[in-house]
């Protein structure tokens, strides 16, 4: 069904998609994961089509490859877009300030494992 209502971004995405995730509040965003380096989150709407929102992301150092980005994940809330770099860090994002902003980013050399939300 997402596939079916998203067909017309699927062109304009121009790098490799990885994956999809849809926002759990809005149903009519989603995130789609591709492997530009600095616009490796990027936001769309269903109701506008052909048309990206916001693009978001982080330059990766030299040694690390492209497919080491762990998949996006939305906070309950739908505010919070989080995912994993190429290192240990996961990177959080919030939906309210788009791409005028710098990632929070969480070290996860003292806290091996998933991250959870909590409620």
């Amino acid at each position: 069904m997402i596939l079916s209502k998203q067909a017309g971004w699927w062109r304009h995405i121009k790098a490799k998609c990885v994956g999809v995730a849809a926002n759990p509040v809005d149903t009519n965003l989603s995130c789609v994961e591709t492997s530009v380096d600095g616009e490796q989150l990027r936001l769309l709407d269903v109701r506008y089509e052909d048309k990206q929102i916001a693009a978001f992301g982080w330059k990766k150092p030299g040694d690390v490859a492209n497919s080491t980005l762990v998949a996006p994940t939305w906070s309950p809330s739908g505010l919070l877009l989080t995912a994993g770099s190429g290192g240990r860090e996961v990177k959080a994002f919030d939906m309210r300030y788009h791409e005028k902003q710098e990632p929070l980013s969480y070290d996860k050399t003292e806290h091996e494992g998933k991250v959870n939300w909590r409620h």
